[in-house]
This record gives C-alpha cells, structure tokens and sequence, in this order.
C-alpha cells in the first residue's frame, strides 16, 4: 500500500471531503473527481495529500475528467509510479484494494473478487466499469484496485452500492432535522435536553458503526481510461 493516500478537500461553504488516492506517477497521484467537488458543485479551496505516520501536504488539482470520475492531483512527492494494466481483469480474479474508510484509523489493503466486467453495470459513468464484491466502504473511492496475480493496478474505485447503507443515509438525514437542545430545557425537573441530545449522538454513532461493517458491491475505473486525463 505505498502507493495508496488519504485525500482530504476543503470547500468554500459546507462539509469537506475526505477519500483515498493513489500514486500513478512522480509528483501525481489520481483519486475521483467527485471526491473534489461539494455537495452544493463547489471546487475546493485546499486539498490536502496524506500518507499513515506521515504529516499532510498541500496537493494542486491538476487535471480532471468528470465522465470518468478521475482527477489528478500534483503532490511534492517524487514516489516511484506502480506498474499499471490496461488490460481488464477476468470475472472471478481475485483483487485487493487499497483505502481509508471511515473509521479506519490508517491505510489499509482489503480483498475482493471481480464478479462483472463491462459497460452499463452504473447508470453513470457509462462507460467499461470493474465489478467488485468487496468490503467497499465510504472513504475508498479513489484507492487503486491491484490484480493480486500481477500486483499491478488495473483500476480505481469510483462507487459502491449496499442496500443497508441506503437506510442508514436516510437515517442520518432525519437526525439532521433533529434541533439541539439548550441544556436550559428541561421537563418535571429533568435535563430533557440532555436526554434528547445524548440520544441523537447515540444513533449518529450506531449508523458510523453500521457503515463499517457492510459488505457491499463496488465498482471500479479501469486503467485504460487514466490516459484521457494524462495519467
């Protein structure tokens, strides 16, 4: 996993982004370009660059494609480039893919197998997609996806899908509606406030551990289409 980094974005107004990336050559490293764009379509003001034990650096948004979800970031690391295939990997090969998920205190190597290989497996992007079925989590996209056979990247994860995980997003969103409450509120002489407030906490920690635990189905960008953004 020496190749593989944690990127973080921050926007102009919102949440930041954090997600993985992975080194293609010196000085550049590739990662999604959804990863670098808010939820409001803001490009970042500062994106960051980070390896485990290692403290962040500043990353240049080099170049990027967004029907393809690549994007490449100009680093001050002059880290020597993996081998790279463009050759699809077969249904059935096994792979191992690199990332930081949520939750996951360092970068970490995770197995998986390719169980489809081809176009219109997502509505977007339509073009060749690598089927994974995996441990494929919030925070991966952008890992490189390695062919254990060859250990050269073949591709990179761009997007997952696990049912559950679609509940818990929707759970996270009504926690959001739910107001924090002054802890002047009270009812019959209890802290109601207190109460209702270490209740949210509890279920925004509960739906972080589910997350952690899923396991889904991902997709990945083969590497044959990192040329068209200069890789």
């Amino acid at each position: 996993m020496r190749i593989t980094r944690l990127v973080e974005a921050d926007f102009p107004t919102g949440p930041g982004k954090s997600g993985s990336a992975f080194v293609v050559a010196a000085n550049l490293a590739l990662t999604c370009a959804h990863m670098l764009t808010s939820d409001a379509g803001e490009t970042p003001v500062r994106v960051h660059i980070s390896m485990t034990g290692r403290p962040p650096t500043e990353a240049n948004l080099a170049r990027v494609d967004r029907d393809h979800d690549l994007a490449f970031l100009e680093t001050e690391e002059p880290t020597n480039p993996p081998s790279i295939s463009t050759t699809l990997p077969r249904v059935g090969q096994q792979v191992v893919f690199g990332g930081r998920p949520q939750g996951v205190r360092c970068i970490s190597a995770f197995p998986g197998m390719v169980s489809a290989v081809g176009h219109d497996l997502l509505t977007r992007p339509r073009c060749q997609l690598i089927q994974i079925a995996g441990m494929i989590n919030n925070g991966n996209s952008g890992g490189p996806l390695i062919d254990v056979d060859t250990g050269a990247v073949v591709g990179m994860v761009t997007a997952k899908y696990v049912p559950l995980l679609m509940q818990i997003d929707e759970l996270a969103r009504r926690l959001k509606a739910i107001p924090q409450f002054p802890s002047s509120v009270g009812l019959g002489g209890i802290d109601f406030a207190n109460f209702v407030n270490l209740t949210v906490q509890s279920m925004w920690q509960l739906a972080a551990v589910l997350r952690l635990v899923q396991v889904g189905t991902g997709w990945a960008m083969p590497a044959r289409y990192f040329s068209r953004v200069g890789g």
